[in-house]
């Protein structure tokens, strides 16, 4: 349990680090959609991509791992959604609601941000 708070604390303030330096995301400078925005990352890396990246092994091998950054930037739109669902507003892009191609590409950007600074602070902070 302490563990996964963690991880949560780790997420969230990466997800802070890259929207104050990326401007296309945005969860609006609120600590209450940051948590939320942590929580939903955290429980959807947790269930969510160990299945999804098990069906989707032989794609990423083929590509050299490269499809394991569009798994990434497919699940922070995942999580853009759902917080949008419960009212929350974390914006990547104009997603939701507008789809586009600058959605798409704020999100493996992002994914990448999140990865770099949560793999930086991971390796500072002990589990």
């Amino acid at each position: 349990m302490i563990g996964f708070i963690v991880r949560t604390v780790v997420i969230a303030i990466a997800v802070a680090v890259v929207a104050f330096l990326y401007p296309a995301i945005d969860y609006g400078d609120n600590l209450a959609t940051l948590a939320v925005v942590a929580v939903i990352m955290g429980l959807l890396n947790a269930f969510v991509k160990p299945v999804i990246s098990a069906f989707s092994l032989p794609l990423n091998m083929m590509t050299f791992g490269l499809f394991g950054l569009v798994l990434n930037a497919l699940l922070l739109l995942a999580v853009a959604l759902i917080a949008d669902l419960f009212g929350f507003s974390f914006v990547i892009g104009g997603y939701p609601p507008d789809f586009s191609l600058s959605a798409v590409v704020s999100a493996v950007v992002g994914a990448i941000g999140i990865s770099i600074v949560a793999t930086i602070i991971g390796l500072v902070v002990p589990d």
